[in-house]
Order: C-alpha cells, then structure tokens, then sequence
C-alpha cells in the first residue's frame, strides 16, 4: 500500500529512537561518500588548472557586472544579458571584495558552488533510492561531464542555476520524509522562498518553485490543509515572480526573450521537429555511462532479430562511410547541439586561423551513436518486457525500504513535471535559431542529471550492480572531459601570452582583436554596452553600422560598434602582423 506520510509522527518513542539510530550511521558513513565525489570534482577542477586573465564564455560580460556592483553596489547590464545573474553578480563581487578583481576569482567562486551542487547530488540519490557506489557513480557521470566542468571552470549561469534546481528538489525530498505536518510545510515554503530569490541568477531556474516545489504539495494532498497552503505558496511565488521579471525587463541594456519572434513557417516547423528528434538523443548521450548498462539486453534477441540487424548494418556501413567521404553525415552524429562540446573539442571558438584539426572525428562520434543506439534499443526491450500495468501499480503502492527514501513514484512525480516544462521553454530558442540565441548543449544540462537519476532508479529495480562497461564509459567520457577542457585554458594562456608581449610592445591592447570575449569587453569599456540588434531599452539604443570593422575577418562585435578603433589603430601603428600573430596563436 502507499505508505501515508501523515502518521509519521504517531510512532511511539522507542521505536522512533531506534530507527533515527539505524538511519544515522548510513546518513553518516554516506557523508563520507559525499565529501569523496567532492573530492574527485576537485582533482578534477585542479588537473584542468583554469588559471587565465581572460574570460572564456559569456562570463565576459558577467565579470564586468560583478566588478561594477562590487565598486557601486548596483546592477549595470551591458547589452548581453539574457540572464538576470542575479545573486551571482553578488557573490562574485563578495569574491572581488576578499581577493581582488581577476577572473581567476570569479571562476572560483563557482568552482564553489560546482562542489556544492556534486555534496548535494550524492545526497539527492541518496533519499532517491540509489546507494552505495551506483550514487558514487551517479554523482560523477554528471559532475566529470564534458558539459558540467567546463561551466564548473567558468562564471558562467549555468551551474549556479542548476545548483538552486537541485536545491528545490532536495527541499521536496525532505518534505516529503518529514516527520510531522510542519516540518514538511517548512521545508516546502521554504524551497519555495529560496527558489523564487536565488532562481533570479537564472530565470529557468524558478521551475523550482512554479513546478518542483507545488509537485511536492501534490505528493502530500491527502493532508489536512496542504492544497491550500499548496495553491497560496504557488501564488506568493509567481506574483514575487512576475514583480522581479517586471523589473528585469525595464533595466537598461537587458535582452528580452520573446516567444513569438517572427512568423511560424516552414523552416520553423523544421526547426521544432529537428529538437524534437535530437534533444532526447542528447541528453541520453551525456547520460551514456549510465545508458550503456542496457546495452547487455540486446542478448534477449532472437537469433533471427539478430540476423537482421547484423544485415542491416552490413548495408548501410558502405553508405554511411561515403557520406562521411563527403561531410554529410557531421551534423547527424553527437553531439547534435554542438556549442560547449563539439568535433573540435570544448568551447572551440578560440580564435585559431586555418583548419582545426577534429578532436571528435566522424570515427569516434560514429562508434558513439552506435552505443548509444545500441544501448536506447536494449533499454526499450527492458522497458516492454518490464513495463506493464501491474509493474506501475506496483510502483505506485511501494513502500520504500528504508526511512528517509523515496519510491520510484514519488520521484516520477517531482521530476517528470519539471522536465517536460523545462523542454518545453526551450522550444521558442529553438524555433528561431541565430548565432547568439540557440538551444545550447549545456541547456540540457538540468535534464541530464534528471535522466542519470531515473536510469540507476530504474537499474535498481533490475536488482543489479553497475556493470564494467559503466565505469569504462564514465572513464572515457572524464578522460575526455578534462583532457579537452584543460587543452582550452592552454590554449587561452598562449593568447594571454602573446597580448603580453603586445602591451609590452606599446600596443594597446583595446586596438587588438581576439579573442572574441575580449573584442566583447573592449566594446563596453569603449561604448558602455554591447551594440545589439534585440536591444529594445533604452529605444534607439542600438545602432546599425553599414561598414563594420575587420568585416572581412567575420570580427563578431564590429557590426554592432559605432565607436571600434580596431582597425584604424592597427593600421595607424603598423601592428597587423603582431594582430594575426595574436590571433593565430
């Protein structure tokens, strides 16, 4: 039967005491787990080494809202932000204010929060059901990703975002083993209450309170007044929303999101159809090491199934290598978003002339997809052979096996409403795609920890251990990982180094182009905001240049810059070569 959450507190005293010492010394030798995958982020962290002066991503335009809110205690947006940023723009000048102003900084305080988030994971599985060394597991598939670390390594928005999604998720996790009516109500109020503040570094992350959260007061309908105080709480928490939103939109030099924008064609159908098909594909790929487990029911085929796969494979091999002969395959194999993870490695677009050689050649993506595919195929041979009405109804009614842990029921419910309303927002980004506002590899990040988390669930009711091939895939995909994201930071300081030499060569370096952060930085600190088409406030704030500078050298911030002296300075100063010896290196 389902267990009724409502007579928790009616156990009597030595019973109570007895179970609180039996469930403390697993919560205690588990910490201790926690505090090891920590560990492991943090050798990570270190072997990637991001020590640099020079931003890496989008943080460009972050560092300088934390530098100017640590100098004035205000928020100034600079033409860049989506994003609110929110309380990071806080917390990164806290950093400013204990360690001085450098990127470094900045990237540590999010490095931070990164081990933050991995302590909170372990202990998420943990109360999911997932134990032992498949939570180790779990915890690390998501925080080694090609995708997790490299933000980790950032002051990018997107771990601290993920990290306040986990925060409601935990906050409903306790809730729903509290052990009386109020501290359950406490602790859904109050992962509301943080949700609706600290969802403002990033506003998808307030799908913790509009959705997690009132998915928690769902579980707990059946007690007395929980519907109502569910319905105010939901309430209170759009309408603090709805405010804060109002308030983003009217600041000065913010980007608006709009869901509309332009008219539904046929390409955008295109365009919904192509995420539709892909999108699953990327989150099960980033969740491969997990996925891969599946791989071994594929041996519950028949001989003759196996004939025919074995035949198809056969002929469509021979089309499949002259496609590749001819680059016609690349965008069809992962990763199909590319932006932090590509064929050329992690966030390829340093600025290196020529070609870049494929550190994800059609090889190595190919023999990917053919696991992936291969391993989607067994899990939905588990699925039909497992997945009847009395296998649900069974999962419905179970009681967990220990306290402080929820059934497979109860965490469906809190996370399958939050994913399919995540997907759902990506849809207008992904419908009217451009080369600043996509459907990035790194959205999918908040779906791949939820997927990780269903598949060892699920594994654990195959009452099995994490096979081999798990951790040879988890192997991998680390390897990959930091490999690829500390050949980024060396990249970076060979760019650092050569401006170096610039400045010490009398070149000023806002008259050098590259790497495109840095154009990115120089056009605020020259105009005070970056020059974009979507701008809508202050009205006329945006500017077209008909003759853009270093146009020829697709230079990204020269159409919008009505005040750039990139071009006319080089060539004033004779330092062109010293320009493309920066760029080239």
């Amino acid at each position: 039967m389902l267990v009724d959450l409502s007579k928790t507190d009616e156990v009597s005293g030595p019973q109570e005491s007895v179970r609180s010492i039996t469930d403390s010394r697993p919560r205690h030798s588990q910490l201790w787990w926690s505090l090891f995958c920590v560990a492991i982020y943090g050798v990570a962290v270190t072997a990637i080494w991001p020590v640099v002066e020079l931003a890496t991503d989008d943080d460009f335009a972050y560092a300088k809202m934390a530098l100017t809110f640590a100098r004035t205690g205000h928020f100034v947006f600079n033409g860049w932000e989506t994003a609110m940023v929110g309380w990071q723009v806080a917390w990164g000048a806290l950093f400013i204010h204990l360690f001085g102003y450098s990127f470094l900084t900045l990237r540590l305080s999010v490095v931070i929060l990164g081990a933050l988030f991995t302590l909170l994971f372990h202990r998420v599985l943990l109360r999911t059901g997932v134990t032992g060394g498949a939570a180790v597991f779990g915890t690390l598939t998501v925080v080694l990703s090609p995708l997790f670390l490299p933000m980790a390594a950032s002051y990018m928005t997107d771990v601290p975002s993920l990290l306040c999604i986990l925060l409601s998720l935990y906050g409903c996790q306790r809730a729903l083993r509290a052990r009386s009516d109020r501290a359950a109500l406490a602790w859904l109020c109050g992962s509301a209450a943080l949700n609706v503040l600290d969802g403002t570094v990033r506003q998808i992350a307030w799908l913790g309170a509009l959705v997690i959260v009132p998915s928690g007061f769902w579980v707990l309908r059946n007690r007395r007044g929980f519907k109502a105080i569910g319905i105010v709480t939901w309430i209170l928490s759009l309408l603090s929303i709805a405010l804060l939103t109002i308030w983003f939109l009217h600041q000065p030099y913010v980007l608006p999101e709009h869901i509309l924008r332009g008219p539904i064609t046929f390409l955008v159908i295109r365009h919904l159809l192509r995420i539709f098909a892909y999108a699953p594909l990327e989150v099960l790929c980033f969740s491969l090491p997990v996925l891969v487990a599946w791989i071994f029911e594929l041996r519950a085929l028949g001989r003759r199934r196996k004939i025919q796969i074995i035949t198809l494979c056969a002929v469509i091999t021979p089309l499949l290598l002259v496609a590749a002969h001819y680059n016609k395959i690349q965008g069809r194999l992962p990763p199909w978003s590319a932006n932090v993870v590509s064929r050329y490695g992690i966030l390829w677009s340093i600025p290196l002339l020529g070609d870049r050689p494929d550190t994800l050649p059609i090889s190595i993506t190919s023999m990917v997809a053919i696991v992936l595919l291969a391993s989607l195929t067994g899990f939905v041979i588990w699925l039909k052979k497992n997945a009847s009405k009395d296998w649900f109804r069974r999962h419905v009614h179970e009681q967990p096996s220990r306290h402080d842990e929820l059934s497979l029921y109860e965490t469906a419910v809190l996370v399958l409403p939050f994913s399919l309303i995540y997907f759902t927002l990506l849809l207008p980004r992904a419908a009217y795609p451009s080369l600043f506002s996509d459907v990035f590899d790194r959205y999918y990040l908040p779906l791949i920890f939820v997927a990780v988390l269903l598949l060892l669930r699920l594994l654990r009711e195959q009452q099995r251990k994490i096979p081999v091939s798990c951790y040879a895939m988890l192997l991998l995909f680390s390897f990959f990982s930091v490999a690829a994201t500390h050949d980024l930071f060396i990249a970076y300081r060979a760019i650092a180094s050569i401006r170096s030499e610039l400045k010490a060569s009398g070149v000023a370096l806002s008259t050098v182009s590259g790497p495109w952060q840095e154009d990115g930085r120089n056009q605020i600190d020259a105009q005070g905001y970056l020059n974009d088409d979507r701008l809508e406030n202050p009205p006329g704030a945006y500017q077209l240049s008909l003759n853009p500078p270093l146009d020829q050298c697709h230079y990204w911030f020269g159409p919008c810059c009505r005040h750039c002296i990139f071009a006319t300075s080089l060539q004033s100063r004779g330092s062109n070569a010293l320009s493309l010896r920066a760029i080239r290196m």
